[in-house]
């Protein structure tokens, strides 16, 4: 599972203000919709997009949105990372090996 770490102290926004704004940035990141956002317990709200829950180890104004299988589908949210009608797609979750560039030889003096 990959999460989003949220950070918005902001008073004068909601908790689901900043939940709305963390969604956009998860969905412009991974080009795919959350379905689970963790919360502090304090700041425990309803949101009609996604699943809010409580976790005890969070501060206040810190929200972690990720994917959970258990919670649905996958919806790609950018055709430059999925597919342009928007079907369900799969996550990939093992990163590909990178080989790191030769080292420079520096000239002999």
């Amino acid at each position: 599972m990959i999460y989003l770490g949220w950070y918005d102290d902001t008073a004068k926004k909601s908790a689901a203000e900043k939940i709305e704004e963390a969604i956009e940035r998860y969905e412009f990141k991974y080009g795919v919709r959350p379905n689970i956002c963790l919360v502090s317990e304090r700041e425990m709200v309803e949101h009609p997009q996604i699943t809010v829950r409580p976790a005890a180890h969070l501060r206040p104004n810190y929200f972690y949105l990720g994917y959970d299988e258990a919670y649905g589908p996958v919806v790609a949210t950018s055709p430059l990372k999925g597919n342009r009608d928007n079907a369900p797609i799969q996550i990939a979750t093992a990163r590909a090996k990178v080989e790191a560039p030769p080292k420079r030889q520096r000239k002999a003096a």
